[in-house]
């Protein structure tokens, strides 16, 4: 069989096939919490901390920010692999820096220019609800 007789049936093999980075590309990434979204459980006096738009911008440099409505919330660090991403808080209001807390790790997925996230372990309860309520849109 000729190369080129096999051509046809790769490429239809292949299209629409795509394959996850080994990263989330760096960039800015947007997504919206609206007061229905907020489990119930969630204290009056806290709901307000979610309901708005977030944004996080994800470095070059393995530096992550988290900010709501324009304001800076967490800053830290992240370590990624083509599975799993591991976020580690290092200052903010809403940053998780007890003890125990710090360090959050999630399974990630990129396509479509939306980037999303699943907790395999993170005891930060507000990062786990924003990071993996849905998708974030790329913006950049």
């Amino acid at each position: 069989m000729k190369v080129n007789t096999l051509l046809p049936f790769f490429l239809l093999f292949f299209v629409g096939f795509t394959v996850n980075p080994e990263s989330p590309p760096p960039g800015s990434y947007t997504m919206s919490v609206a007061e229905e979204d907020i489990p119930e459980n969630v204290p009056a006096e806290a709901r307000g901390n979610f309901v708005g738009k977030w944004q996080m911008t994800l470095s070059n440099e393995k530096k992550y920010q988290i900010s709501k409505d324009g304001n800076m919330l967490v800053q830290g660090s992240f370590a990624v692999s083509a599975e799993k991403l591991t976020v580690t808080d290092e200052e903010g209001v809403l940053a998780c820096t007890r003890p125990g807390t710090e360090t959050g790790t999630y399974s990630w997925a990129y396509k479509d220019e939306k980037l999303s996230f699943t907790a395999v372990d993170d005891k930060c309860e507000g990062r786990r609800f924003v990071l993996s309520l849905r998708s974030w849109q790329k913006e950049d």
